[in-house]
């Protein structure tokens, strides 16, 4: 069975992975000190490293993307897993697009790289290129689903999620804010679990 949870839009992410303010600097933090220049400097070259070792301009992460995350997420670790996304997009635009909607399977506290690649090969494998492009244009948590999970779904169960999916996230954001996120979880998990279960037709 699809895993339910990862289809939620960002509305319903935690407020931690949420689009976050950037902070103020502190008053006369603009007036560096001598004993402050070795210290930029040396950060700098720090930062210079990083950027080398994932290949210049190329490793670091869109300003959209940068917004989605919170001080605390590893921007090295959401590098790799921010390229394999966009492949399957196809586009910076397309897939900046699809983060804003669903930020988390480029967490790799939660997802993972390869998982994102199997999932996408196994939707190539199960629907035309159209569709399976589709399918994660709309949805895309999909591509944070167990692969194995997704694998063993039939096209009809993925595409009853989908509908489901489509219809959830077109509930008015005024209405979606006073549903507490533990019980929209637990609304989307048994939903999608009747349609699981209904897929013969056999539920009264």
């Amino acid at each position: 069975m699809l895993l339910a949870a990862c289809t939620l839009s960002v509305a319903w992410q935690p407020v931690a992975l949420r689009p976050h303010a950037c902070r103020t600097s502190a008053p006369g933090a603009a007036a560096l000190s001598t004993s402050a220049a070795p210290r930029a400097a040396v950060n700098a070259g720090s930062r210079a490293t990083v950027l080398m070792q994932f290949g210049g301009g190329g490793g670091k992460l869109p300003a959209e993307i940068e917004a989605l995350l919170e001080p605390s997420v590893d921007r090295k670790a959401t590098v790799p897993m921010w390229k394999a996304f966009r492949k399957v997009y196809g586009s910076d635009a397309a897939a900046i697009a699809a983060a804003e909607k669903n930020v988390i399977p480029i967490l790799s506290f939660i997802n993972t790289e390869a998982n994102i690649k199997e999932n996408w090969q196994v939707l190539q494998e199960k629907f035309d290129k159209d569709e399976a492009k589709d399918i994660v244009t709309r949805n895309p948590g999909i591509l944070a689903n167990k692969a194995g999970d997704l694998r063993t779904s039939s096209p009809g169960e993925i595409r009853s999620s989908m509908a489901f999916v489509t219809a959830f996230d077109d509930v008015p954001p005024g209405i979606r804010k006073l549903i507490p996120p533990f019980t929209a979880i637990f609304i989307v998990t048994s939903i999608a679990t009747r349609i699981y279960q209904c897929q013969g037709g056999i539920c009264g």
